[in-house]
């Protein structure tokens, strides 16, 4: 690991970060593109089209170099990333409030539903994914984005709460606000211990290092709380469903084919 991080341009990658994690025409054009693009696939409802709207990725720069942020102590680069985070996700969310009120179609769709009951195993995707786009970005290895960009839906549940809020259904904002928070938030604290097992924020104490380690543990802990219980809903009833099944087979045989 020692020679791995010493062959890491940190302050070049450093700089890269700066440049793209932060508020600018071209991120609010990406975000209003990419919203538009995950509500036509939401609606529709297509994999395809959602697809090319979670290439385009937006919110990740933002995400990791608030990641990046918390890994150096750097309180202006968290101000930044956080800001234009912030207002990224406000934009989409009340563009998707707007399309939705003027679209003729407000039927909860498949792909909707799929993105209001977030699991454990949501929660792991975002880590491994992190990892992976945490490492990508360090090594350059610019090939492994993409599939982290499709594999973390940063976009999609964003505008699946705008679809909560503009039909006023509790459970869809609440679960997919949920996703949404945990795809950022575990993003954010994974990038943060990838950049520090790479050399960044060398210049910290081992009490600081603590501290980061305590703020990670302590957020999954609190995310693992209510996707655990999602989990063990979804089991349940897929547990219900197959005894129903059986019963009904047993009573009627035909239906079990």
């Amino acid at each position: 690991m020692a020679k791995a991080t010493e062959s890491v341009d940190h302050d070049g990658i450093l700089r890269q970060i700066a440049e793209e994690a932060g508020w600018s025409g071209r991120y609010a054009f990406l975000i209003v593109i990419s919203a538009a693009i995950s509500l036509l696939g939401l609606l529709m409802p297509s994999v395809a089209v959602l697809i090319g709207a979670m290439l385009l990725s937006p919110l990740m720069m933002p995400i990791i170099g608030l990641g990046f942020g918390i890994a150096t102590l750097d309180f202006h680069e968290i101000r930044r990333a956080a800001t234009a985070l912030m207002l990224g996700a406000a934009i989409a969310v009340a563009l998707s409030v707007v399309l939705i009120l003027l679209s003729p179609v407000q039927t909860i769709t498949s792909e909707i539903a799929g993105r209001t009951q977030p699991t454990l195993f949501d929660l792991l995707v975002a880590l491994l994914s992190a990892i992976a786009g945490g490492y990508a970005l360090i090594r350059g290895r610019g090939g492994t984005v993409v599939g982290v960009a499709i594999a973390i839906a940063l976009m999609p549940p964003l505008v699946v709460v705008g679809f909560g809020i503009a039909t006023w259904n509790w459970v869809v904002f609440s679960g997919a606000l949920l996703l949404f928070l945990t795809n950022a938030i575990t993003i954010a604290l994974t990038a943060a211990l990838v950049a520090r097992c790479y050399g960044f924020g060398s210049h910290l104490s081992p009490h600081h290092t603590g501290w980061q380690l305590v703020l990670f543990a302590v957020a999954i802990g609190v995310l693992s709380i209510p996707l655990g219980a999602g989990l063990r809903r979804i089991a349940f009833e897929a547990v219900a469903q197959r005894q129903v099944r059986d019963a009904l087979g047993e009573d009627f045989p035909r239906a079990r084919g």
